[in-house]
C-alpha cells in the first residue's frame, strides 16, 4: 500500500509522517537509499510505500 503524507516529526535514522486524511501518524519510517535525509523538511509531502495496511512497517520512497 503507497500512501502520500506530510513529515511529522524527523530523527537521526528515521522520519514519522502524519496522514491528514486519515487523521493518523505513523511509526518511525525508514528513509529509502535514494532519499537524502538531509534534504526532508518537517511538513513536506512524501510517498511512503508499506509493507501492510497497519503503518508499521514501511519507507519513504520519493518527496512530492
Amino acid at each position: 500500500m503507497n500512501r502520500k503524507g506530510k513529515i511529522s516529526n524527523i530523527s537521526l535514522n528515521s522520519v514519522r509522517v502524519i496522514f491528514e486524511d486519515i487523521n493518523t501518524v505513523s511509526y518511525e519510517l525508514k528513509i529509502a537509499k535514494h532519499i537524502s535525509l538531509i534534504n526532508l523538511e518537517v511538513g513536506q509531502e512524501v510517498l511512503v510505500a508499506f509493507y501492510n495496511n497497519d503503518l508499521k512497517s514501511g519507507v519513504i520512497i520519493a518527496q512530492i
